[in-house]
């Protein structure tokens, strides 16, 4: 529910913490309270200034594909659509794996289903995945959680399907889609 929490709050950080090559520690006592203590790598070298038109990673271009976000908490899927339609996807979103296999059942344009693993009212990711394969058998399906390990015994290696463990980075997700949806751009030169 919402406000109680699901706990994998510090298991996101510690995703990130460790993507980094850090970790982290939690110190409790009763009466004293709970510090939880990151730590991170130092840089090698310090930062270096990006050079006018120096290209960092491939532009990512969804040229108005259309994606379904499904995830059931709302704040990720706003962020979620934030940073793909940042990246010219065009973005319908669900709540649970009800709202969204009516979608697809309606047919409704998707070029690509995201989909939480974990999700309420008995519909779970990987269930409404395999019932979008069915529905639309060419579609994209890309399975997100935090969970790695237990996707490996849940999804079959029938299903076809694109793991993306959580937390991953904006462009990480950008570029896995881009990737599976064949919108890269043509080559793009860099701006002066």
């Amino acid at each position: 529910d919402i406000g109680k929490g699901t706990g994998l709050g510090l298991a996101q950080i510690y995703g990130f913490v460790r993507q980094s090559g850090g970790t982290a520690t939690i110190d409790s006592a009763v009466g004293r309270g709970t510090t939880v203590s990151l730590y991170l790598p130092r840089a090698a070298i310090a930062a270096e200034d990006e050079q006018p038109g120096s290209i960092t990673s491939r532009p990512v271009e969804g040229h108005g594909k259309t994606i379904l976000v499904v995830d059931d908490q709302a704040d990720v899927r706003e962020v979620v659509e934030t940073w793909l339609s940042g990246h010219g996807y065009r973005i319908v979103t669900a709540a649970d794996g009800i709202e969204a296999r009516r979608l697809l059942q309606d047919g409704a344009q998707i070029d690509l289903l995201l989909t939480d693993v974990v999700m309420p009212n008995g519909v779970s990711g990987i269930e409404l995945a395999r019932t979008a394969r069915r529905l639309r058998p060419t579609m994209k399906i890309v399975l997100v959680s935090g969970f790695a390990r237990d996707m490996q015994t849940r999804i079959r290696d029938q299903d076809d399907f694109v793991f993306l463990e959580k937390p991953f980075r904006q462009m990480e997700l950008a570029e896995t889609i881009d990737t599976l949806l064949g919108s890269q751009p043509k080559h793009h030169r860099p701006t002066r």
